[in-house]
């Protein structure tokens, strides 16, 4: 019995981008293999990179042109004194 393949949940947003970019079989597969590490993405890649060799030039040029900077942070609303 061959049952539907279930939609992945929506990736956290620091995340997000890589799925757009890549894909989600190719994103796990890089967080895998980067995840954690601080990486440079270079606009001008070469085909012996490491990052290369894994999701290919066309790929890593989309990557360095996306915005890379955490989310916001949300921040807890004011304490609020009450004059008792």
């Amino acid at each position: 019995m061959n049952l539907p393949a279930r939609p992945f949940p929506k990736p956290p947003t620091q995340v997000e981008i890589y799925v757009k970019t890549l894909g989600t079989d190719l994103t796990i597969e890089f967080l895998l293999k980067f995840g954690g590490a601080e990486l440079y993405i270079p606009e001008a890649p070469q085909e012996r990179s490491r990052l290369t060799v894994l999701i290919g030039i066309e790929k890593t040029k989309e990557l360095a042109k996306q915005d890379h900077s955490p989310p916001p942070k949300r921040l807890p609303p004011p304490y609020i004194e009450s004059p008792i």
